[in-house]
């Protein structure tokens, strides 16, 4: 098993599920009702399409379980909060442009 900090994202939508290699044909046996339900749900339209979204989401809320059992101390409201605000590239002189005098 991978550990966490070596996906780069939780949840990917609309990528692309299967490779050539990776491909495997099977036959099973699926609630028909479940098998809308779930793909009103994820919003997909194919059967194979609704079962790797769902295989997708269940991956994804393990990761999401796995992160929240993390313990992360440093991570305070204060810390989110200064990791979200914007930021500027500033360099040492720079001041902002002088508005030019107008001529009359």
């Amino acid at each position: 098993m991978r550990d966490v900090a070596s996906y780069s994202c939780l949840t990917r939508t609309r990528q692309r599920t299967s490779l050539p290699r990776m491909r495997k044909h099977t036959t099973i046996d699926l609630d028909q009702t479940l098998l809308r339900d779930a793909a009103v749900a994820l919003g997909t339209t194919r059967t194979t399409e609704t079962i790797h979204a769902a295989l997708a989401e269940v991956v994804a809320r393990r990761r999401r379980a796995m992160l929240a059992r993390l313990d992360m101390p440093d991570l305070t409201p204060a810390a989110l909060s200064t990791m979200r605000a914007s930021r500027t590239a500033v360099t040492p002189g720079d001041e902002p442009a002088s508005p030019v005098a107008q001529v009359r």
